[in-house]
C-alpha cells in the first residue's frame, strides 16, 4: 500500500530532525573532549610554575583577604624547577607593607592597586611605594594599601568602611592608585575564583553606588552554574563579553566615588591615577570622564623610557609579568618628580 504524500514528507522532516539532533550531539561531544583535553594541556602548564608563601592572605569579609600584620616572609617563585624570584615581604602592625621610616613627616602619600603596586616579586625595600617614601623622606610618609588581586572594589571597601583613617596619621597631600585596564573592570566584576569573597559594588540607576557584599554571597544564575559544570560550559564562559559599557561606567563610578570620599576627609588631597591601559586608548572616553572628576590621569606609556609596557626589560622574567626592581625605581622617580613635585636626585 502506496503512502499518502503528506505522510512521506512528515517522515522525511522526523529523519532529518533525527539526524540533525544526532550530529549536533556528536558535535558537542566532540567539543566537550577537546575542551577537556585544553583544560588538562592548561592545567600541565600551570603545574610547571610553583610559589612558595607569595599569596598568604587572612579573610576578610570587606575586601575578600588581607595581609597578617607583623609578619616577615620569604616567598619563591619557581618554574620548571628554576628559581625566578626570592623576595622579603615584611608587613607592619596595620597589615600593609612596610614603608621607610620618616621622622618629621608632616604630610602623607597613599598607594592604592594590586601586585604592581604591592611589589610581587621584589623585597621590601625595592617597590615603588617604598621607592618614593625614600625619595620623598622627611616630607611625605607612605603608606602602601595594596595586595596582589586587588582591584579598584577593594580600594574603595577599605576607605567606604573605615580601614584607611585609624592608620593614617598625618594629613594626606596624595592618593596614587595603579590600575591595569580592563583587568581591574575584570576584577570589578568579580569574574576570578580567586576574588570570590571580594566586595561587589553595584551601579544604580541614579548613578550611585551600592555595596552588596562580597561576590560570593551573590548566587550565579542557574544557568550559569550549569554551564561551569561541562569543560565546553566553562569554554564559552571564559569567552563571553566581560566588560561591558556599564561595567566600565561602575569602574569610572567605584574610582571617583573613592576620590570623593578620601577628599571629604582629606580636603587638600589630590588623587591620581597611574594606568597599564592594554586598549591602547580605545577606551580614551572612560579616562576622560575620571580626569573631568578632577583626578589626574597618567599613562605608564608616558613613565616608561620607551612607552613599551610589554617590553620584558620591565618585567622580572619572561615566566613572570610583574615589574621588576628596576621598572618600580622608574616609576617611582616619575611620581616623586610629576606628581610629588621634588626634584629626583
Amino acid at each position: 500500500m502506496k503512502l499518502p504524500h503528506y505522510l512521506h514528507i512528515r517522515n522525511h522532516w522526523k529523519h532529518a530532525l533525527w539526524f540533525n539532533l544526532g550530529a549536533i550531539l556528536l558535535i558537542l561531544l566532540g567539543a566537550e573532549g577537546i575542551c577537556r583535553w585544553l583544560e588538562a594541556k592548561a592545567s600541565s602548564a600551570q603545574e610547571r610554575i610553583r610559589t612558595e608563601r607569595v599569596y598568604e592572605v587572612i579573610p576578610d569579609d570587606l575586601v575578600g583577604g588581607r595581609l597578617a600584620p607583623d609578619t616577615r616572609r620569604l616567598t619563591r617563585k619557581y618554574a620548571d624547577g628554576r628559581l625566578i624570584y626570592e623576595a622579603v615581604v615584611t608587613t607592619d602592625p596595620h597589615g600593609l607593607r612596610i614603608a621607610p621610616p620618616c621622622g618629621a613627616c608632616d604630610s602623607a602619600v597613599l598607594f592604592f592597586g594590586d601586585s604592581f603596586t604591592y611589589g610581587e616579586g621584589v623585597d621590601d625595600t625595592a617597590t615603588m611605594p617604598w621607592r618614593v617614601g625614600l625619595r620623598a623622606r622627611d616630607r611625605y610618609r607612605t603608606y602602601n594599601f595594596a595586595v596582589h588581586g586587588y582591584g579598584p572594589h577593594q580600594m574603595l571597601s577599605l576607605v567606604e568602611h573605615g580601614r584607611v583613617d585609624p592608620i593614617v596619621e598625618e594629613p594626606v597631600a596624595c592618593v596614587i592608585y595603579q590600575a591595569i585596564y580592563p583587568e581591574h573592570v575584570h576584577r570589578l566584576m568579580g569574574h576570578y575564583s580567586w576574588n570570590a569573597h571580594g566586595p561587589r559594588y553595584a551601579l544604580k540607576e541614579d548613578g550611585t553606588l551600592r555595596f552588596m557584599g562580597p561576590f560570593d554571597q551573590q548566587p550565579r544564575p542557574s544557568w550559569h552554574q550549569a554551564m561551569e559544570k561541562s569543560a565546553l560550559g566553562r569554554r564559552i564562559l571564559s569567552y563571553a563579553p566581560r566588560a561591558g559599557e556599564r561595567d566600565k561606567a561602575l569602574f569610572v563610578a567605584v574610582v571617583c566615588r573613592t576620590s570623593e570620599l578620601l577628599r571629604q576627609r582629606w580636603p587638600g588631597a589630590r588623587f591620581h591615577l597611574i594606568v597599564w591601559d592594554w586598549t591602547d586608548g580605545a577606551d580614551s572616553l572612560w579616562f576622560r570622564q575620571i580626569s573631568g572628576a578632577g583626578i589626574q590621569v597618567h599613562d605608564i606609556r608616558d613613565i616608561l623610557p620607551d612607552g613599551n609596557k610589554s617590553n620584558l626589560a620591565y618585567k622580572i622574567s619572561p615566566d613572570d609579568k610583574h615589574p621588576n626592581p628596576q621598572t618600580h625605581q622608574l616609576i617611582a622617580d616619575y611620581v616623586t618628580r610629576n606628581v610629588l613635585g621634588l626634584d629626583v636626585p
